[in-house]
């Protein structure tokens, strides 16, 4: 079955949604809180979800995790953005792991992202100009309004689960009408 993968699963609420809509993929979910992690965990044992697997691990483990071209899709969705100059190394997409994606994520593959902060966002584009392993599918300032003006169905069908399910911090950013930005990264063949 097709493997896909979400760093920072938060609350579990996409993870959840994800894997009951979806019961013929297997999941990995991935989060390094300890509060948080135990609350998902708590839910996965009441929901006794056949295809899904949790991990307290961070992100940056994924080359360690995964053999080549292991997963079929990667989601990470509202990273903390770690704002402050000094903190930008803590940020998840540096460009030692996006290099490493590119071998790890199946060449059909795709890292789905997407962020509320601005400033994170164009962070990362930067990241992955400098890795020459993947490349920028389709990219937006804006999903919720870009979606709808998307044409390209195989983009389209890349993007449902971004605009399917939302996380519980997603939800809070859209009541305050803060654009969703988001990204479909692939490797480069």
């Amino acid at each position: 079955a097709p493997i896909i993968v979400e760093i920072g699963v938060g609350y579990g609420d996409f993870m959840v949604n994800y894997c009951q809509h979806n019961p013929e993929k297997n999941y990995v979910g991935m989060d390094i809180r300890f509060k948080r992690s135990f609350g998902v965990a708590k839910k996965l044992e009441q929901l006794q979800l056949q295809n899904i697997r949790f991990l307290r691990a961070q992100g940056q483990r994924l080359p360690w995790l995964f053999d080549k071209a292991e997963i079929d899709q990667l989601f990470c969705f509202f990273p903390d953005p770690w704002p402050r100059g000094k903190q930008h190394k803590k940020r998840i997409f540096q460009r030692e792991l996006i290099q490493n994606l590119g071998s790890i994520i199946k060449p059909s593959g795709t890292l789905l992202f997407k962020t509320d902060h601005k400033e994170m966002f164009e962070w990362t584009l930067k990241e992955i100009s400098h890795c020459p392993q993947v490349k920028i599918l389709w990219q937006t300032f804006d999903l919720y309004q870009d979606y709808e003006e998307v044409h390209d169905e195989n983009i389209k069908q890349l993007l449902l689960p971004m605009v399917t399910f939302q996380t519980k911090f997603e939800k809070i950013f859209l009541q305050q009408n803060t654009p969703i930005k988001a990204l479909i990264l692939c490797p480069q063949l």
